[in-house]
């Protein structure tokens, strides 16, 4: 069978060098078949990432990267014990990225992380969009029990409701900052429920056409490859 997309990530990849990068992408495209033009995505993480990286993966065919910065707040970040980067990092990332000849340079952003709040959030969106990169990405954390207990030492029904509180105070402004920035904006799910699934914010550039997706213009569902611990695939609607 041949796949349509490619996805690599959640984990990030970029953290290998770009010899083991490249033996672990030949020995990918040696065993499975991709149908031409895949799309095919991959997720770089600024303070590993590098121009010669992103032009491995480039030769590859690769032709959407995504930035996992999750938030602009140094704070935020070592409270939930994640890599320290400034606004300047990710910059020359998506510039590098943009250098490389990438049809989509993406930012991910997370919502409900532990210490973050509704103004902390809001200048994490604007200072992405003021970045630009063609897509940005908002998506809500998804808590495990080591997660809940160790970082936020919370409940789940606690943290849930906290979560859905910060994107409700924080909604109107960041849709203001999107749209004064040039980027239309799309929601999967409800972002402000509070269930446990949360939502996603998808923010593009105006005039930019997203690609990807699990379905055909016409519905129908394809196969995609995924690998990385957080990953998925769909293969024969499975």
């Amino acid at each position: 069978m041949r796949f349509k997309e490619l996805h690599i990530g959640g984990g990030t990849p970029s953290i290998l060098d770009v010899r083991r990068m490249k033996g672990f992408l030949s020995g990918i495209f040696k065993s499975f078949d991709f149908e031409d033009g895949c799309h095919m995505a991959v997720e770089f993480h600024p303070t590993s990432s590098s121009y010669e990286k992103l032009m491995a993966v480039r030769e590859f065919g690769f032709n959407h990267v995504s930035f996992g910065v999750q938030s602009f707040d140094r704070g935020t970040l070592r409270l939930n014990n994640r890599s320290d980067q400034s606004a300047k990092a990710v910059r020359e990332s998506v510039a590098d990225a943009k250098r490389a000849g990438f049809d989509t340079v993406n930012i991910d952003l997370l919502y409900g992380l532990h210490g973050d709040d509704p103004v902390k959030l809001a200048e994490s969106l604007k200072k992405a969009v003021m970045i630009g990169p063609d897509k940005i990405c908002l998506y809500s954390v998804q808590p495990t029990e080591h997660y809940l207990s160790k970082v936020c030492g919370m409940k789940k029904s606690e943290f849930f409701e906290r979560r859905k509180g910060m994107m409700g105070s924080a909604l109107d402004e960041i849709l203001r900052t999107a749209d004064a920035g040039g980027y239309d904006h799309s929601v999967a799910m409800s972002a402000t429920s509070g269930g446990e699934s949360g939502g996603m914010i998808s923010f593009h550039k105006k005039g930019f056409a997203p690609q990807g997706g699990l379905t055909d213009p016409n519905g129908t569902a394809w196969s995609v490859f995924g690998i990385g611990l957080y990953a998925f695939s769909n293969i024969h609607d499975k």
